[in-house]
């Protein structure tokens, strides 16, 4: 096996701090709420609880990643920024366009969505072998979000009644979507960049 990548090494010489600890709780919490919304179909309906706990996960989220930050010099965050804030209003706009889809462009999707899944957790197996693959699993995980991004208010417009609480839920769940295609650009630029994080950060 080969030596460590950067993004291990980095994320092992930063484990014994507290605040890398609890972006890394915050992050996986939130994460793990968010595929759980994904997977109950229950959570997708516009309620009063399922937007609550949608407004939780995307906070959760937020908190974690705005804590793992501090972990990175000041033109990084700023730059994944600004790339996450383009992306995320090309895609919404884009999604705004969309209002129906042919069966034809849903096989499409589905077999591109099933396709970068595949080749996403294949990359984090042979991502342990030779470090190039932890690029190849990042970008993969991007398009998915992207593509989540612009097909959400699509999917809740065919799927779901429209209640009072309906655009907050999408609302809800883009932020969760934007806060999520930040954390792995960021975690992209970490390992092409090969940046050395800031363990010594104290919150300021």
């Amino acid at each position: 096996m080969n030596e460590k990548c950067s993004i291990i090494n980095e994320f092992i010489k930063c484990q014994s701090k507290v605040q890398f600890k609890g972006a890394f709780i915050l992050i996986i919490v939130g994460l793990i709420m968010g595929f759980v919304i994904l997977m109950i179909r229950k959570l997708h309906r516009p309620t009063l609880i399922n937007t609550i706990i949608a407004g939780v996960t995307a906070n959760l989220l937020s908190f974690g990643v705005t804590l793992f930050c501090g972990f990175f010099e000041l033109k990084y965050v700023i730059i994944d920024g600004i790339v996450t804030f383009i992306l995320g209003v090309i895609s919404i706009l884009l999604s705004m366009k969309i209002t129906s889809l042919k069966i034809r462009w849903n096989w499409i999707l589905f077999i591109t969505v099933c396709g970068l899944m595949i080749v996403g957790f294949l990359s984090i197996i042979l991502s342990f072998f030779y470090c190039i693959f932890q690029i190849v699993y990042n970008t993969c995980w991007i398009f998915l979000i992207l593509l989540a991004i612009i097909f959400t208010p699509y999917y809740f417009s065919i799927n779901n009644e429209s209640t009072e609480y309906s655009s907050y839920l999408i609302g809800f769940i883009n932020l969760f979507e934007m806060i999520t295609l930040y954390l792995f650009i960021l975690i992209t630029t970490l390992d092409i960049e090969q940046i050395t994080l800031k363990c010594s950060y104290d919150g300021n």
